[in-house]
């Protein structure tokens, strides 16, 4: 029975990480297709052209080393979730630590302004009190997914395994606090 239970969660951590995987490739080909295929001036965002450059080199990547670390960890036979992710970072020089904690940081945000940016109502038009629930809803789901990043961003920032530990205790307030920031963001700039 135990064996069992042991292969079925397996074969769930293997999911998950496939699903992960899939999502990654989505994001960089999608991201790519807009810098080099379809340019930036005819994409769905408003982002300024000379921006899709830059957010390729910080999120592809953050992306591909996000997905062997993800992959290790199952391999271990670990369960795939942010932490343990992150407790398979290689430890780095400390001269190159803030930089690639801001790179983490960074691909964290990015997800958010993404996910804020993907609505966006025409002149005259509002997302009234009833899309609140599911913009929210939206927010809070793809923030909870990038909370790799933001575990990965404490994991490189420090050693202190307390800190890192809290960090984790605390996502779900993190998670709630940028959901929140997105409502009032639509009800102040729409």
């Amino acid at each position: 029975m135990h064996q069992q239970l042991s292969s079925i969660r397996t074969t769930g951590y293997y999911a998950a990480a496939t699903f992960n995987a899939m999502f990654a490739a989505l994001a960089s080909v999608t991201l790519i297709g807009i810098v080099f295929i379809t340019r930036p001036q005819q994409s769905m965002h408003s982002i300024p052209p000379s921006w899709w450059i830059p957010l390729a080199v910080i999120i592809i990547p953050a992306q591909l080393t996000s997905q062997c670390l993800t992959w290790f960890t199952v391999w271990r036979g670990d369960t795939p979730s942010p932490l343990a992710i992150s407790r398979n970072c290689p430890a780095l020089p400390s001269f190159i630590r803030p930089v690639i904690a801001i790179a983490w940081a960074a691909n964290f945000l990015i997800g958010f302004i993404i996910v804020v940016s993907l609505y966006k109502p025409a002149p005259g038009q509002n997302l009234g009190w009833a899309g609140l629930p599911l913009l929210a809803f939206i927010t809070f789901s793809l923030t909870s997914c990038a909370n790799v990043f933001l575990m990965l961003f404490a994991r490189t920032a420090t050693d202190n395994e307390d800190l890192i530990n809290l960090t984790w205790d605390f996502r779900l307030v993190i998670d709630i606090v940028i959901a929140i920031t997105a409502i009032i963001y639509y009800k102040l700039a729409f």
